[in-house]
This record gives C-alpha cells, structure tokens and sequence, in this order.
C-alpha cells in the first residue's frame, strides 16, 4: 500500500521531482568546476 501511495504522489508531483534532478546536476556540476580549478591551478602556477 505505501509503495502504490508512493507511486500516485510521484505521478502527482513530476515538477518538483524534476527540480530535485536540476538541482543535483547543478550541485554536481559546481563540485566538478570546483575541482577543476583546484587540479588547473598549480599547473598554471608552474607554468608562469
């Protein structure tokens, strides 16, 4: 019974499920630049 509950208010709710996925690749996106920089940032310190 919970499982179906479950269902109908995902099927209910498709907007915020889909901002919850915006906001993951958001997040996941800023940590991967943010790393980025940190991995590019000493090998343009020894480039210079």
């Amino acid at each position: 019974m919970s499982f179906d509950g479950s269902q109908s208010s995902v099927q209910s709710s498709p907007a915020s499920i889909s901002n919850l996925l915006e906001n993951r690749f958001f997040v996941t996106g800023m940590a991967v630049n943010l790393s980025l920089t940190q991995f590019s940032l000493p090998r343009i310190e020894n480039r210079t």
